[in-house]
């Protein structure tokens, strides 16, 4: 279970990390399938509505902000616990950001 200083703390992570948009695409490709699941279109739909007013030139960092800001951390927890299952993805990412941090 997280929590939203834990969240909070995981931003500092990207400050180490620098990715471009090819990067980003990559990882929300990676996502997409997860993301179309009607059980996390409903959750995303009904908990994370500001995600619809994004700007283009936003930053990761910043949607992990407004992300942690404005979503119910139990949503959080069941989007995250929903994503982890899938132990493929979960070593994509691992393998992903421990090649960026190298």
């Amino acid at each position: 279970m997280i929590d939203k200083e834990n969240l909070n703390k995981s931003i500092k992570f990207f400050d180490e990390i620098d990715l471009n948009n090819e990067d980003i695409s990559l990882i929300f490709k990676k996502f997409e399938k997860k993301l179309k699941d009607p059980k996390i279109r409903a959750l995303i739909n009904k908990q994370m509505t500001f995600l619809e007013n994004l700007r283009d030139n936003e930053s990761l960092k910043d949607i992990m902000r407004d992300l942690i800001k404005k979503s119910q951390i139990k949503d959080l927890n069941l989007l995250l616990e929903y994503l982890i299952k899938d132990e493929k993805l979960t070593n994509w990412l691992q393998d992903f950001f421990l090649e960026k941090l190298i």
